[in-house]
C-alpha cells in the first residue's frame, strides 16, 4: 500500500526527442512528473504497491528500443488462512504468512480486541509464519482475528479475518455499543446496544445474514446531544428569581434598621423631657434660656441623628 517512487533519466541526442513509457508488471501507467533540458529528460513515476513489482522505463531512440527495470519487493502480510474444521468442538490453527526482506520485529494476534501472543512462530530470512490455535471450539471463540506484523522502523501490518460457523456472519466491532453475540446465524437479524448517552441512528442498527454475507447498513454508536436552550431559560429565571430575592431582603433589612435605630433615638429623647428637667449649661458658659424663660420648654436634641422633641404638659 505504500507509494514507490522511481526516476528514469533518459539521454538526449541532438534535436530528436526520445519516447519512452512506464509499466508496473506488465501493465503501462502513465508518468507523474517529467522534467527537461538540452541533454537528459528526467521521468518520475509514484505507484502504489500491494504486491512485488517490476516497474520497467521503455524508451523509444533513433528506431531502437530499450529497457531498464527495477524489482520492487513489498513487505508484510502475505497471506491469513485456517487450517482444521471450524465446528463445535473441534480444532483449528489460524496460519499468518509475512514475507519480505526485513522480518517484522514482533508478531501478535488480536481475538477482537484482546490482545494474545502466537501459538507457534517460524522466522526464515524473508518469511515468517505464524500461528494462533484453538483448542476444543466453542460459540465465545467466534469472532473477529487479527494478526499484526509490528516492525522498528516502518508502519505496522495487520490483517483480519472472521471465525464463525460455515454458513453464519461475523457481527463487526461497534465503538461505544456491541451485540449479543461475535456471531449470526444464516437468516437471523441482530441489533447493536448502545451505550448509555448513545444511540444507533435509524436504519444504521440492524445487521442480516444471507449465505455467509452481512446484509445492513455498518451500525453506528452517535453521541445523544442534549438541548441546552431549555436549560439556559431555567438558570436565567432561576438567577433573575434569586436576584431579586436578594434586592427585596436588603430593603427590608434597611427598613428594619433604620426603624429600630429611629425608635430608639425617639424613647431616649421621651425619656429625658419631663418638666422641670433641664441640662445644666457647659461650665463658663451662661446658660440661655430657651422658648422663653420656664426650662421645661426647652427641647430635647440629639445632634448625631438630627432630632430634637420639645416636651409639653
Amino acid at each position: 500500500g505504500e507509494i514507490a517512487e522511481v526516476q528514469g533519466i533518459i539521454p538526449v541526442s541532438g534535436s530528436y526527442e526520445p519516447g519512452y513509457q512506464w509499466s508496473v508488471n506488465g501493465v503501462f501507467v502513465n508518468e507523474q512528473d517529467t522534467f527537461f533540458n538540452e541533454t537528459y529528460i528526467t521521468s518520475e513515476l509514484r505507484w502504489p504497491l500491494m504486491q512485488d513489482s517490476t516497474i520497467t522505463l521503455t524508451t523509444f531512440s533513433n528506431g531502437k528500443i530499450s529497457r531498464e527495470s527495477v524489482f520492487i519487493e513489498v513487505y508484510g502480510i502475505r497471506s491469513m488462512k485456517v487450517e482444521g474444521r471450524v465446528e463445535m468442538g473441534s480444532s483449528a490453527d489460524l496460519v499468518c504468512i509475512i514475507e519480505g526482506n526485513v522480518p517484522p520485529s514482533e508478531v501478535f494476534w488480536y481475538f477482537n480486541t484482546e490482545k494474545h501472543d502466537p501459538t507457534f512462530s517460524h522466522q526464515s530470512a524473508t518469511t515468517t509464519k505464524s500461528v494462533f490455535s484453538i483448542n476444543n471450539i466453542e460459540p465465545s471463540h467466534f469472532g473477529h482475528y487479527t494478526c499484526v506484523a509490528g516492525y522498528p522502523d516502518r508502519p505496522s501490518m495487520f490483517q483480519r479475518m472472521p471465525v464463525v460457523p460455515l454458513g453464519s456472519c461475523a457481527l463487526p466491532q461497534v465503538f461505544n455499543g456491541g451485540f449479543s453475540s461475535n456471531f449470526m446465524s444464516e437468516g437471523t437479524t441482530a441489533t447493536v446496544t448502545c451505550n448509555p448517552s448513545y444511540t444507533a441512528p435509524e436504519d444504521h442498527g440492524t445487521l442480516s445474514c444471507k449465505d455467509g454475507v452481512l446484509e445492513g447498513r455498518t451500525p453506528v454508536c452517535v453521541q445523544v446531544l442534549r438541548n441546552t436552550e431549555d436549560t439556559s431559560t431555567a438558570l436565567l429565571v432561576v438567577l433573575v428569581a434569586c436576584a431579586c430575592v436578594v434586592m427585596t431582603c436588603s430593603v427590608v433589612l434597611s427598613f428594619v434598621i433604620w426603624y429600630k435605630k429611629h425608635n430608639k433615638v425617639l424613647k431616649k429623647l421621651s425619656d429625658n423631657a419631663y418638666p422641670g428637667k433641664h441640662y445644666p449649661a457647659k461650665s463658663g458658659a451662661a446658660e440661655r434660656p430657651k422658648f422663653g424663660t420656664d426650662p421645661s420648654e426647652t427641647p430635647e436634641c440629639d445632634p448625631e441623628n438630627n432630632i430634637c422633641l420639645t416636651p409639653h404638659h
